[in-house]
């Protein structure tokens, strides 16, 4: 054999070689953005439904309703509200399942699920000091003020892991504190 023909079969080898691995980085790159705008579209679909539910805790056509937080814990919110501003008081649930990793949104009992592998999920209430609330009673969920939200939100599989690098989850982490103002009247 032709040494000048097997030296130019080793370098064409090579070259494909390194066109093929450029190729596979830039899909797993690729797929790894598209992953993380779906993640964040998800979190900002979340977010700006939570943020109109939370903003409006206690809102009524007349005035703020009387004890308005009727059950408040770290994966789990109920309250009333008059959402569609009809002059009716409306029931709110939020809760995390963690079992399946979504969060359900209630409505006078008609249930919304986002069933986008939110990994975590965790409701904070705070006084008017920004001491912590606990929630067990009336007379403490009559206490909040503020309450401070964050959700983690997670791609379902793994992404990447050629070359040295592991495949990993893309994530999106979300935190907000919110201070209804029907709930300082």
């Amino acid at each position: 054999m032709n040494l000048g023909l097997t030296t130019s079969f080793i370098i064409a080898g090579v070259l494909l070689l390194s066109i093929l691995s450029m190729n596979m980085n830039i899909s797993q790159s690729s797929t790894a953005l598209t992953m993380r705008q779906m993640i964040q579209q998800r979190t900002a679909t979340i977010s700006e439904v939570l943020e109109k539910d939370i903003s409006n805790i206690a809102y009524g056509q007349e005035k703020p309703y009387d004890d308005p937080i009727l059950d408040a814990r770290e994966g789990f919110i109920e309250f009333k509200t008059d959402i569609d501003d009809d002059g009716n008081p409306d029931n709110i649930q939020w809760e995390h399942d963690e079992s399946n990793n979504q969060l359900i949104r209630k409505l006078n009992g008609d249930a919304t699920t986002f069933k986008w592998n939110i990994t975590d999920f965790k409701m904070t209430y705070l006084d008017s000091d920004r001491d912590t609330v606990l929630g067990n009673d009336q007379n403490e969920r009559n206490d909040i003020r503020f309450i401070d939200i964050s959700m983690t939100v997670r791609s379902p599989e793994k992404i990447g892991g050629l070359g040295s690098s592991d495949p990993e989850y893309i994530t999106t982490n979300w935190n907000r504190e919110f201070r209804p103002i029907n709930l300082s009247l």
